[in-house]
């Protein structure tokens, strides 16, 4: 049987209000998982839920038979890389040196910092310092940590972000690559359900902090569904992929 991430009733609460409610779902790996939604649906607070990052949350996190909750901090950077929307780039480190460093989460992986670069094809900018690069630069910088530290489970929050279409492209189709090649379960969250219909194995509509549906990419991205997900409005498909 193949390994999943379960998540039994989970939901947590900011100031007496529920911003995540009732989430049920499972994952298999290996496999391409997108998490589409509008903004303020909950993506990000559902992937540091999972990550652990929040305090209080209810409901039970696993993978394979191992339970998240309450793993502590060095055991969860062992399982599970998770790259944020917003970067860091005070650390006055160069490209190489961060990738290298985030090695140090995961003593067991066997990815080297320079087959990491490559595959985000950051060589040429391996001496640089994070704070002088681009935003689709720094980007691509913090999936290399991510792939570096050779995890089951890799977390990305909007990887897609500050990227022009074609980096877009080809960052989707390096994440799936992992996810099928290195057998990881991928998970990340979207803000174009166009490339999640392209490349993901299975797409996860939120909305309102509650798992609106789950499934098939093409039954979750047809204009009904995405309606139904963000409301009436102009066409969500604006993108153009060749």
């Amino acid at each position: 049987m193949a390994d999943q991430l379960v998540l039994r009733d989970c939901g947590i609460l900011l100031d007496d209000r529920p911003i995540l409610d009732s989430i049920n779902l499972s994952l298999d790996s290996p496999g391409l998982h997108c998490l589409i939604g509008a903004n303020g649906a909950g993506k990000t607070t559902l992937l540091r839920l999972i990550c652990g990052l929040l305090e209080g949350p209810r409901g039970s996190v696993r993978f394979s038979d191992i339970e998240l909750t309450g793993l502590s901090g060095r055991d969860r950077a062992a399982l599970i890389s998770y790259v944020p929307q917003i970067a860091d780039d005070g650390i006055p480190l160069r490209v190489d040196e961060a990738v290298e460093v985030a090695r140090l989460a995961n003593p067991a992986g066997t990815m080297q910092a320079g087959t990491a670069l490559e595959m985000l094809e950051l060589q040429q900018l391996a001496h640089r310092k994070l704070n002088r690069l681009s935003g689709g630069e720094l980007k691509r910088a913090m999936i290399a940590q991510a792939l570096v530290q050779d995890t089951r489970v890799m977390l990305l929050d909007e990887p897609t972000a500050h990227l022009d279409p074609p980096a877009r492209t080809h960052v989707m189709q390096l994440l799936r690559d992992i996810a099928h090649r290195q057998g990881k379960l991928v998970l990340t969250s979207l803000h174009y359900p166009d490339l999640a219909a392209q490349f993901a194995d299975s797409v996860i509509l939120l909305k309102d902090g509650r798992l609106l549906d789950h499934g098939d990419p093409g039954q979750m991205t047809t204009d009904l569904m995405l309606t139904e997900l963000y409301g009436p409005g102009p066409a969500i498909f604006t993108e153009v992929l060749s």
